[in-house]
């Protein structure tokens, strides 16, 4: 059976089971960093950062997060868990920071409102902020922003991150 051989135009050539042996050690040894790394030890401290940036464009992934958050302890607060939660709301996700316009984000498959469950994360204390250029941008007014978020840009999100397992949704 011949081996398929793959090359660089460079000289430098390897068989394909060579390169995907070297893919996978090199997949383990990111793992293993990564393992190794403040993720590991983000996710042993419980600290989180959910961004969420769906909204009326797909309501189900507009919900998935909210819903995950809602999960995501079965204490009252996420400070009783000792946990640290923290959402960011960017593109159509701010459709889920207005209060004219969550409660209509409904989910078919998880049979919820972003409004619903957005009020029981808050509930919960998590911190939440809302790209303010997005606002702009979907004409989220400050006043109708659902209860426990506010404007907060970029820097905020960074600074949010920090120490934090990071899921985008």
């Amino acid at each position: 059976m011949e081996e398929d051989i793959l090359s660089d135009g460079k000289g430098l050539e390897a068989s394909r089971h060579d390169f995907l042996k070297l893919m996978l050690g090199g997949g383990i040894a990111v793992a293993a960093a990564g393992a190794l790394s403040g993720e590991a030890q983000a996710a042993e401290e419980k600290k989180y950062l959910v961004v969420i940036t769906h909204g009326e464009d797909d309501p189900n992934r507009a919900v998935l997060p909210w819903l995950l958050l809602d999960g995501l302890t079965a204490k009252k607060t996420y400070a009783d868990d000792g946990m640290e939660v923290s959402v960011w709301l960017v593109l159509t996700g701010l459709h889920g920071a207005d209060t004219k316009r969550n409660g209509k984000i409904y989910s078919e498959i998880y049979k919820n409102t972003v409004a619903e469950l957005q009020k029981r994360v808050a509930a919960r204390g998590a911190k939440m902020g809302a790209c303010p250029a997005c606002g702009n941008f979907f004409k989220v007014e400050e006043a109708n922003l659902a209860p426990g978020i506010t404007f907060q840009g970029g820097g905020w999100m960074w600074k949010e991150s920090v120490g934090k397992q990071v899921a985008v949704f």
